[in-house]
């Protein structure tokens, strides 16, 4: 599946990495980063924020 728009989402990693309005490429190497030391993690939200809605 293909996303070719910007992504109405914030996200940051363990390492303290922040994507804000996010092109799908952007995010797609962020999780590709993940799991070495310091950065096993990343938060997604949506925009607008919901309280407690995130992945």
């Amino acid at each position: 599946m293909e996303i070719d728009e910007v992504l109405a989402v914030n996200a940051w990693t363990e390492s303290g990495q922040t994507y804000v309005w996010s092109a799908p490429e952007e995010l797609r190497e962020a999780v590709r980063g993940l799991g070495g030391a310091g950065n096993r993690f990343l938060v997604a939200q949506r925009i607008p924020d919901l309280p407690d809605v995130f992945a």
